[in-house]
């Protein structure tokens, strides 16, 4: 597969990469939920990485991931900031 930039990048990679995006984000939820919420030093990170992967992601293979979270993390981040 072919990025917008001209590399290469393997379906596998593609998968690997949207697997991470999610258990980050389940285990920022559960973290939040088992009454440990990460600090906001922490949450901007997460969100930094979370926004650089799924742009990239987003280049790679359009609609791969869903266009609310995306949004939901894009706004939290903005809060942080």
């Amino acid at each position: 597969m072919t990025t917008s930039e001209g590399t290469e990048e393997s379906a596998d990679e593609l998968v690997r990469e949207a697997m991470q995006l999610q258990l980050a984000g389940a285990q920022r939820t559960a973290d939040h939920a088992a009454g440990r919420p990460w600090p906001p030093e922490r949450d901007r990170e997460y969100f930094q990485w979370y926004v650089e992967h799924a742009d990239r992601m987003e280049a790679i293979a359009p609609g791969a991931l869903d266009p609310r979270a995306v949004a939901s993390v894009r706004a939290e981040l903005a809060k942080l900031e």
